[in-house]
């Protein structure tokens, strides 16, 4: 458990360091999508279901299931989601306002690590992967951290930032491989998080971004995420209204600045768009994530005015 004066976190080493939640203490807001029974407990190379997509975890280094496309590991097997949030990370160092931990490969020989620094309203997540092969190492990192939505909730992203569908549960709106400009997809405003949920289950991606900046803004607050776009280049979308899984669907969305465009590290590498580990080398960014109440605070984290975004009342 770590807590500042404005925020209240609770990660769990033992299944993947996830964050299983993430309290603003001004407004009481649980940010993070809850797990609808209890926790089960994971082995590598499980299916990431529904039972699993809750909290925030991390995905390395890959995202879909799938084969290593390249070097002394082509064909071997990829988990899905990755391999980290299914196993217990090692705590190095905690603190009431900090906390290191580690991890290394389950099928690939590195070691991957994250330290949260708990300040005021603000969360900075610094990354640092490590090859110890004496190749280089083709990977794909996605932050994975799964939202609560509401009715009224706003996206902000940076504006008309070309977007590519990667799937989409309704064919009569969108198929993979779709390209438009956000918000608008055919006649539905995806900065807006619907009334009524309209089994919708989307992941998307965005082009290239320069600067890394995007918002859930509620009427009480927003969440707010700055990311180092030298290594991570591009945000993933993720928005499930009902649409996924089958049987159990759930509501939840997700900002996920990642490595790469796409979730599988085939199409990726033949895309040339991995994150490249250097032999006997490392890699290294951050992520910072905001809690804020104000406009003009939002304001100031996007660097600029979102549209139709309004706090309050």
């Amino acid at each position: 458990m770590l807590e500042s004066a404005e925020l209240l976190l609770a990660s769990d080493p033992g299944r993947g360091c996830q964050i299983t939640s993430l309290v603003s203490r001004n407004s009481g807001r649980e940010w993070l999508a809850q797990s609808r029974g209890a926790p089960r407990r994971t082995q590598p190379g499980d299916p990431f279901d529904g039972e699993a997509a809750y909290g925030w975890d991390e995905c390395f280094p890959s995202v879909a299931a799938g084969t290593h496309p390249s070097g002394p590991w082509q064909g071997r097997p990829l988990a899905d989601h990755g391999e980290l949030w299914s196993r217990a990370w090692h705590v190095e160092a905690a603190t009431p306002t900090t906390l290191t931990a580690t991890i290394e490969g389950w099928r690939f020989p590195y070691t991957f690590q994250r330290r949260l620094r708990l300040r005021d309203g603000t969360i900075r997540a610094d990354y640092e992967v490590e090859n110890r092969s004496p190749a280089d190492f083709p990977a794909a990192w996605s932050m994975h951290p799964l939202l609560r939505p509401e009715p009224a909730m706003r996206l902000a992203l940076p504006a008309a930032v070309e977007m590519r569908v990667e799937s989409s549960s309704r064919g009569d709106l969108a198929t993979a491989g779709d390209r438009f400009r956000w918000p608008r997809l055919g006649s539905l405003d995806l900065s807006n998080v619907p009334a009524d949920p309209g089994r919708l289950a989307l992941k998307l991606f965005s082009a290239p971004l320069t600067v890394g900046r995007a918002a859930l803004v509620a009427q009480d607050g927003w969440l707010g995420l700055s990311f180092d776009t030298d290594v991570a280049s591009f945000l993933g979308v993720w928005l499930d209204y009902e649409g996924w899984p089958a049987g159990a669907p759930l509501e939840q969305l997700a900002l996920e600045p990642t490595t790469g465009d796409g979730d599988d590290l085939g199409k990726l590498a033949a895309r040339g768009r991995t994150m490249v580990v250097p032999a006997r080398g490392s890699v290294a960014w951050s992520v910072t994530i905001q809690v804020g109440t104000g406009p003009r605070e939002l304001e100031a984290f996007l660097g600029s005015r979102p549209a139709g975004v309004t706090l309050g009342g």
